[in-house]
């Protein structure tokens, strides 16, 4: 098969021809007027990038004039409060030492060991926990020897004969 060619005719191809042009018209004035905008736009944020960096600036030069003065603080509670804990320790430790003093003077007490099965406190969950393993103790060696006893007397019975 050959490639055959379309025959266009004369008035097609002039339509055709004035609409792509019409087409290109209109896309360059869309393009310069998008160029415009863009302008006008890139001017703009110059003139706030420029109005930022000049309020930065006077801030900065504002912030290092500025001087803060405070009046001086009333401590006179905070002194008060601390002499008078202050006496407070003094009588108090001087008591102690007084307390200490004589204790030291009276000389070293004498050491007594006992033996107790319970502490000072006799709580009654201290005689239940001694006396029941007490109790639990004396029925193992009650229940050990009696054991023992059958043993030895089977093996002797077994023995004899």
């Amino acid at each position: 098969m050959k490639n055959e060619a379309t025959a266009i005719d004369e008035v097609t191809m002039t339509d055709m021809l004035k609409n792509i042009f019409e087409h290109e018209e209109k896309m360059q004035k869309y393009m310069e007027t998008r160029a415009v905008e863009i302008k006008e736009k890139d001017t703009m944020i110059e003139r706030l990038f420029t109005e930022s960096k000049k309020q930065k600036e006077e801030f900065a030069t504002k912030l290092a004039n500025m001087k803060v003065t405070a009046p001086a603080p009333d401590l006179s509670v905070v002194k008060e409060a601390i002499t008078a804990g202050l006496a407070g320790i003094t009588k108090s430790m001087s008591t102690d030492f007084v307390a200490i003093r004589e204790t030291i003077n009276r000389g070293p007490a004498p050491i007594t060991r006992k033996l107790q099965l319970f502490s000072d406190a006799k709580t009654p969950e201290q005689y239940k926990a001694v006396l029941s393993w007490i109790v639990f103790g004396l029925i193992g060696l009650v229940t050990s020897v009696g054991t023992i006893m059958l043993i030895w007397h089977y093996m002797n019975l077994t023995h004899v004969r």
